[in-house]
C-alpha cells in the first residue's frame, strides 16, 4: 500500500527550514518584551544587592545580608510576573504560527529557571555562591537559543556568558554581582534590542 504522505525534495525541506527558523525568529522579536523586561530587572536587581550588601558589610550587620538580599531579589522578581501578567491581560498576544522550535526554545528557558532554583538552594545548603553555575547555565541557554534561530548576537552572548562565569570564579563574591549586571546587558539586553530592531 502506498503512503499519501508527499515525500518533500530536498530543496523543499531546505526551504522549510529556513520558513520555520524565520517564523521562531520573528517571533522571538515579537516576544522581545519579555526578554527586555527580565533583563533589565534582573540588572536592577544585580546592583541594587550590589549596593545594599556594601552597606550592610559598612554597617557590620552581617546577619542580615542573607535576608535582605534574599528580599531584594524577591521583589524584583515578584515586579516582573506583575508586569508579566498585565501585558498579557491587556494585549492578549497570541501568534498565528507557533513552531516547533518556539516550543523548544520556550521549554529551555523554562527548564533553565528551574535549574536556577536548584542551584541556589544547593549553593545556600553548601555555602557557596551561585553566580559561575547560573551565568554558565544562562550562556549555554542563550546559546543554544540563538543556534536555533540562527542569530549571531544571541550565540555571542551565550558566549559571553560563558566566558565571564569562568572569570567570577576568580572575583571576589560581592563583585560577582557586577559582572551579572554587565553580561546582562553586553550579552542579552544588548542582543534583544539588536533583533527587536531588525528586519527579518
Amino acid at each position: 500500500m502506498e503512503s499519501n504522505e508527499k515525500t518533500m525534495t530536498p530543496e523543499e525541506s531546505l526551504q522549510f527550514i529556513k520558513k520555520t527558523i524565520l517564523n521562531s525568529r520573528r517571533n522571538l522579536k515579537e516576544n522581545g518584551f519579555y526578554y527586555l523586561l527580565w533583563g533589565w530587572l534582573l540588572t536592577f536587581a544585580s546592583l541594587t544587592n550590589y549596593f545594599l550588601i556594601r552597606y550592610l558589610h559598612a554597617k557590620e550587620m552581617y546577619k542580615q545580608i542573607f535576608v535582605a538580599s534574599t528580599i531584594a531579589w524577591g521583589i524584583f522578581v515578584a515586579v516582573g510576573f506583575i508586569i508579566v501578567f498585565i501585558y498579557i491581560s491587556k494585549t492578549g498576544k497570541k501568534y498565528a504560527i507557533i513552531t516547533h522550535l518556539d516550543r523548544i526554545i520556550t521549554t529551555l528557558w523554562l527548564t533553565a529557571g528551574v535549574v536556577f532554583v536548584l542551584i541556589i538552594l544547593f549553593c545556600y545548603r553548601y555555602e557557596s555562591y551561585p553566580t559561575p553555575y547560573i551565568l554558565a547555565i544562562t550562556g549555554m541557554t542563550t546559546f543554544i537559543s540563538g543556534m536555533m534561530i540562527r542569530y549571531t548576537p544571541l550565540i555571542g552572548g551565550g558566549i559571553l556568558f560563558a566566558v565571564v562565569s569562568v572569570i567570577s570564579i576568580f572575583v571576589p563574591a560581592l563583585s560577582q554581582l557586577l559582572l551579572v549586571a554587565i553580561s546582562l546587558v553586553l550579552g542579552f539586553l544588548i542582543p534583544g534590542y539588536l533583533l527587536k530592531t531588525s528586519k527579518e
